[in-house]
């Protein structure tokens, strides 16, 4: 994995997921619904929308449990750092508990249920409304190549060290996650479209907005391969319709693409 824009990471990987998160909120936009299917699994589908507090919820506590069993955890995520998210998103709860209008039934999942039954790898049922609901996908609570965050350390600071952006990301609507694939037209990102649907740029540009010189392109106008490691270096920036608008998105909304 290289991180190649700011705020995004990308990959070879053929799944593509993107995480919004809006840097503004209103309190009536939280919500404590929680989905109808309980779909713990984030691979790569044609066009899905994540935006249920449990399942947004499922796909972070994943993410970060399985990263701190790995051995190159770059991050170096801790089992005290685990607890301390866990402890923030109760507190979030209890906190857009008293925000909400339309307060969850009774038997509704709470977010230590959402821990235990992806402790248990969704082998444990998850109850709501005194009905078992069970794991009936092929596979248990998974999210695609998740060590592809091992070098996002931007997106985990926030994980771990900014409550504001936990109970935004998890407990408002406007937040969401896609999931899709490079089969599925790439990206998709609300307002915006997918990835796919636009011209792509030839090249990246650098910060400044600069393509590379002429002079590192051979008469295919490819990078020259002495020019590769300085282009992957200096040009971080991707050119195209898609890219632009995304930029502009960026300026009111937290984005992190995995995959591609």
């Amino acid at each position: 994995m290289r991180l190649i824009r700011r705020n995004t990471f990308e990959t070879n990987s053929s799944s593509t997921h993107a995480l919004v998160i809006p840097h503004k909120v209103d309190n009536e936009n939280y919500e404590l619904g929680d989905s109808l299917d309980h779909n713990y699994s984030y691979g790569r589908e044609e066009s899905r929308l994540v935006d249920n507090w449990d399942e947004k919820l499922a796909y972070v506590y994943i993410t970060i449990k399985e990263l701190n069993e790995w051995a190159e955890n770059k991050f170096k995520i801790t089992s005290e750092m685990i607890e301390r998210f866990k402890e923030n998103v109760n507190k979030a709860y209890n906190e857009v508990y008293n925000i909400v209008k339309y307060k969850p039934y009774e038997g509704d999942p709470k977010p230590n249920d959402i821990f235990n039954y992806i402790d248990s790898n969704g082998k444990d049922d998850l109850v709501k409304d005194h009905i078992i609901i069970r794991n009936d996908s092929w596979w248990s609570p998974y999210v695609d190549h998740v060590g592809q965050f091992t070098d996002e350390d931007d997106f985990l600071n926030k994980v771990f060290n900014d409550y504001e952006f936990i109970k935004r990301f998890i407990f408002n609507k406007e937040s969401y996650i896609t999931i899709g694939g490079d089969e599925y037209r790439g990206y998709n990102i609300k307002t915006i479209g997918f990835e796919y649907d636009y011209k792509e740029g030839d090249h990246r540009m650098n910060e400044k907005g600069e393509l590379p010189p002429k002079e590192w392109l051979d008469e295919r106008g490819c990078i020259k391969d002495e020019y590769w490691d300085r282009y992957w270096n200096e040009y971080t920036l991707d050119t195209g319709e898609f890219w632009d608008k995304l930029r502009e998105y960026e300026k009111e909304n937290d984005v992190f693409l995995k995959g591609n």
